[in-house]
């Protein structure tokens, strides 16, 4: 089938540690799949812009077409901080394509996760969110930036690790491993740890994240302790969103399998694999969005 005559569905996820684009035929299939630097446009509006574009390039780059004419395609752009953003308009304008479609990365998370179904989706990678669905409504928790929010994300462990190293350097508490590899990574010294700790941004807090989860696997008792006040974190906010009633937990992004090991002994019963990714859930909130278009709903 020569599918260069027919438009084509693209969904983009952008979050604050990359943007990811796929190209799906109008059944829903495949085709390319692409991966761009981060797009959270709330944070760096014109990175976020640059990024977006650079991933739907590769994206359509990587498919079989020639001469294909996307300005007949339909485009989904999920992304963190979207709640916030105040140029969706200018973001429409840059995207020459037959219709657009703009989500939060929460939603197409937990539409790629769950599909149809209820259940809880714990999304925890840069940032993090928690989000229980029953009968088809959604209550969020979390998801507010790592400032004032995100816990259990990998910026919030990254936090953690340089305020305990601080501890540890202050004589407060006792150093074990990961803090001398921590000060390493600032060339032993304190005051650079400082000083990236005030530009930092939340991609930068959660780089440190993977000291903090290679040291816990070596028995370091700081990391330990750091995944246990994040597994408490947890396993608090899933009882807040009664998990055991609710019966399905879904714990997706870069640190799911972390945590889904740290909580399995209290709720293994009840965690799932996830239906699809945020890539899945963009596509089926395009689907929608353009029936309802169509119906004029």
């Amino acid at each position: 089938m020569n599918r260069s005559n027919q438009s084509l569905f693209v969904a983009v996820d952008g979050g604050g540690s990359a943007t990811r684009a796929r190209i799906f035929d109008r059944c829903g299939n495949p085709l390319s799949d692409a991966a761009a630097g981060p797009a959270n446009p709330s944070t760096n509006r014109e990175a976020a812009f640059r990024n977006i574009r650079d991933a739907v390039e590769l994206a359509y780059a990587g498919t079989d077409l020639t001469g294909h004419d996307r300005r007949a395609d339909a485009i989904c752009l999920a992304l963190a901080g979207v709640e916030v953003f105040d140029a969706i308009d200018r973001l429409r304008e840059q995207l020459e394509f037959a219709h657009v479609s703009i989500h939060s990365d929460t939603d197409a998370t937990v539409a790629g996760a769950l599909g149809s179904s209820d259940g809880i989706v714990a999304g925890i990678g840069t940032g993090s969110f928690f989000v229980s669905r029953t009968n088809g409504s959604n209550h969020v928790v979390g998801g507010h930036g790592f400032q004032i929010s995100d816990e259990c994300s990998g910026a919030w462990l990254g936090r953690k690790l340089l305020s305990w190293t601080v501890r540890a350097h202050d004589g407060m508490c006792e150093p074990t491993p990961l803090v001398d590899r921590t000060l390493k990574r600032f060339g032993d010294s304190l005051r650079d740890l400082v000083v990236f700790s005030l530009d930092a941004g939340q991609g930068d807090f959660a780089g440190l994240a993977p000291l903090v989860t290679e040291a816990a696997d070596d028995g370091d008792p700081l990391a330990i302790r750091i995944l246990d006040e994040a597994t408490d974190k947890l396993c608090g906010i899933l009882d807040f969103l009664n998990a055991r009633s609710v019966g399905v937990i879904c714990i997706t992004g870069g640190l799911g399998p972390t945590y889904r090991s740290l909580v399995s002994g209290k709720y293994g019963e009840f965690l799932v694999d996830p239906v699809g990714d945020a890539l899945d859930g963009a596509f089926d909130l395009l689907v929608r969005d353009m029936k309802q278009a169509t119906h004029g709903l």
